[in-house]
């Protein structure tokens, strides 16, 4: 499960991380910064990073038969149908289903479902 841009509470690193929220519709009225958490901070999403990092958990289960899906949470976040992610480095706008289709060919033709509200009727499947 991931989001549509990554997070991070209090420090350590946080790759690709952004001076602020990556989205103007960003809304998260449950983390709030506390003593213990601290400020939730923010990063744009890497999808090959997020491909290898599954990949892996794959691999470490062994003999043991895993069928991998994928949930990309806060869809409805997002400002229009391209998605700022991080490619080689760089920040670039891509298209959000573009982005899907290869999170999911780099995982083995997962099932990707698409989070685009805060309830289970705002599922749909992706790409």
């Amino acid at each position: 499960m991931t989001r549509t841009y990554t997070t991070r509470h209090g420090a350590g690193p946080l790759p690709c991380e952004t001076d602020g929220k990556p989205h103007a519709r960003i809304e998260d009225a449950t983390n709030i910064a506390n003593e213990f958490q601290g400020a939730l901070r923010f990063g744009w999403l890497e999808p090959a990073q997020l491909v290898s990092d599954i990949r892996a958990d794959l691999a470490s289960a062994g003999t043991n038969a895993v069928t991998p899906n994928l949930v990309v949470t806060c869809a409805d976040q997002i400002d229009g149908p391209k998605l700022s992610v991080v490619v080689d480095g760089h920040r670039r706008e891509e298209s959000f289903e573009e982005v899907l289709s290869g999170i999911k060919a780099g995982i083995g033709g997962a099932r990707v479902l698409v989070a685009c509200g805060p309830t289970r009727r705002d599922v749909r499947v992706g790409g």
